[in-house]
């Protein structure tokens, strides 16, 4: 009795022993792949500038740090209070169903509405917004802010989705397209500095960040589960909705009526607009208390 007895003991160290390699190699694999991505995805951010500045010199550099701290302030502070409840409750539906497919769906469609109408906006009225706010000294920078709207908004909604990819333990994909972004990135701007045209190498850099960044949500949206036919279709539905909602500003403009007009024509436009979706979409409603509360 008592050589079966440390029998089983034996038999319960090896197989715990065995768990815990097996755990602390899962978590080492997992450390490496999240710090290399962190530096790249770093050199990537930190390489732009220094390009810029070599290529364009250094007010463009200021024209280009100005237009990025402002807008993307705002979609960062939103961004990561969405994604640190989004990322709890994800890996909590992982574990006890194994399925994520409606609350990764939930949060995709969420993010476009909120974010589509003031990217438009942005589009629309960068360069004056900048030039009143900043001086007309700065309306390069809102011209900058107008191009890099589209990559911004996309890179709002990949903020809190892209916890999935430690959600699911696909660490080695966020690795391979952060260096496939930062390869992107300095080839364009090399490209574009040599053609010595900024507007063209801000072009070439916004639309390799629409790329990537919306392949990656694609992927995503994937990899949980939901339909991509579907997720497209309302996706381009949320932006004809927006679209033809910022049409009246479009027209005024063309019109050249003052500035006031303008931005009160803007504002009302963007409270009927988030009236509506907050209307008809109560979850939305919930992620917008959500934020305002953090």
């Amino acid at each position: 009795m008592l050589k079966d007895f440390i029998k089983d003991i034996s038999i319960f160290r090896k197989i715990k022993i065995l768990q815990l390699r097996k755990v602390a190699s899962r978590y080492k694999r997992f450390s490496i792949f999240t710090s290399l991505s962190t530096t790249a995805n770093t050199i990537s951010t930190q390489v732009t500038p220094l390009l810029f500045s070599i290529f364009f010199g250094p007010i463009i550099v200021g024209f280009y740090s100005i237009a990025i701290s402002v807008v993307s302030m705002p979609m960062t502070l939103i961004g990561n209070a969405i994604g640190q409840v989004f990322f709890q409750k994800a890996s909590e539906e992982k574990n006890k169903t194994g399925n994520i497919k409606n609350i990764v769906t939930e949060l995709h469609q969420d993010l476009f509405k909120l974010g589509i109408f003031p990217t438009l906006l942005l589009i629309i009225l960068g360069p004056l917004l900048f030039s009143l706010i900043f001086g007309e000294a700065w309306l390069t920078a809102g011209h900058f802010a107008a191009i890099l709207a589209p990559w911004f908004f996309l890179v709002f909604i990949s903020s809190p989705l892209s916890t999935l990819f430690s959600v699911l333990e696909k660490v080695e994909i966020i690795l391979i397209l952060n260096i496939t972004v930062l390869v992107s990135r300095i080839s364009v701007l090399i490209i574009g500095g040599m053609l010595g045209d900024v507007t063209f190498t801000l072009i070439l850099f916004s639309f390799t960040g629409i790329i990537f960044v919306g392949g990656s949500n694609y992927y995503l949206l994937k990899l949980a589960g939901s339909n991509l036919s579907v997720e497209i279709i309302n996706d381009l539905k949320n932006f004809l909705i927006a679209l033809i909602l910022i049409l009246p500003l479009i027209i005024i403009i063309a019109f050249n009526v003052s500035h006031c007009f303008v931005f009160g024509l803007s504002g009302l436009l963007s409270f009927l607009y988030y009236f509506v979706i907050i209307r008809e979409d109560p979850l939305l409603k919930a992620h917008i208390l959500n934020i305002i509360r953090k």
